[in-house]
C-alpha cells in the first residue's frame, strides 16, 4: 500500500492508528541493523566503493512551510542507498515569508548533516573514489574533509527522468543521476524497509 497517510492505513485494515506508528517504528529498527549490516559488509570487503552519486532531495514534515533536506549517496552500479540523512532547510520561494510569519525562523542543517553523511562512510570508500553530485551549490557546503577520499568530483545538472524507460530522459538521452533517481523509486516500492526514511524525516530532530 503507497501513497497513503499513516491514518488511511490504520481505516484501511481496522486497527488503532498507534498500532501502524508502532509497526512503522519496528520497520525502522529492522532498516537501520540492515542497512549497518551492508555498510559493515562493504568495510570489510577487499574492494571498495569506488563510484558514488550524491544529491539532495527535499521534502516536507506536515506543511509545505516546512520543508525538509534528504541528502544521500548511491552506488550507481548496484542501485544501492549507501547512506541517507533527514534535516531541516528553511522555506524558499513564495513560502518564506508565509513560513516565517506562522513558524517563525528555521534552522538549515544542510551543510552540517551532508558532513556527518559523508564521516559515516568513510570507511567503505576507496582511496581514489568518484564523485558524482548533481549540482555544485549542493556540494559546496558540505565539509571538504568529509570526503577527502574522493580525488574526483563532477557537477552536473540533473534532469526530468521517464520512470518507465529505466532512467533515459523524454527526448532519449541518458542522464548520470539515473541510478539515484531509480534507487529510490523502485526501492521504495519493493521493499517495505525503505519507508523508514519516511520516519526518519519526522524524527530527525529527537536524534
Amino acid at each position: 500500500m503507497s501513497g497513503v497517510s499513516q491514518r488511511r492505513i490504520a481505516r484501511n485494515f481496522g486497527v488503532n492508528p498507534k498500532t501502524v506508528v508502532r509497526k512503522f517504528l519496528f520497520l525502522v529498527e529492522q532498516a537501520r541493523i540492515r542497512h549497518a549490516g551492508l555498510l559493515s559488509t562493504l568495510a570489510r570487503s577487499p574492494t571498495k566503493l569506488e563510484l558514488l552519486q550524491f544529491d539532495e532531495m527535499e521534502s516536507f514534515e506536515r506543511s509545505k512551510c516546512l520543508p525538509v533536506s534528504i541528502p544521500l549517496v548511491v552506488d550507481p552500479i548496484t542501485r544501492r542507498i549507501i547512506g541517507i540523512r533527514a534535516c531541516s532547510m528553511p522555506a524558499k520561494g513564495l513560502l518564506t515569508r508565509i513560513s516565517y510569519r506562522k513558524y517563525g525562523p528555521r534552522r538549515d542543517d544542510r551543510a552540517k548533516t551532508a558532513s556527518e553523511l559523508f564521516s559515516s562512510i568513510q570507511n567503505v570508500i576507496n582511496e581514489n573514489s568518484d564523485l558524482d553530485d548533481g549540482s555544485e551549490s549542493k556540494i559546496s557546503r558540505v565539509d571538504k574533509k568529509a570526503f577527502s577520499k574522493c580525488i574526483a568530483h563532477h557537477s552536473e545538472g540533473t534532469a526530468r527522468l521517464c520512470g518507465r524507460t529505466r532512467g533515459t530522459k523524454k527526448w532519449g538521452i541518458r542522464s548520470n543521476f539515473f541510478a539515484k533517481s531509480h534507487c529510490c523509486n523502485d526501492q521504495g516500492k519493493r521493499e517495505p524497509l525503505i519507508q523508514t526514511n519516511l520516519v526518519h524525516i519526522k524524527t530527525y530532530r529527537s536524534t
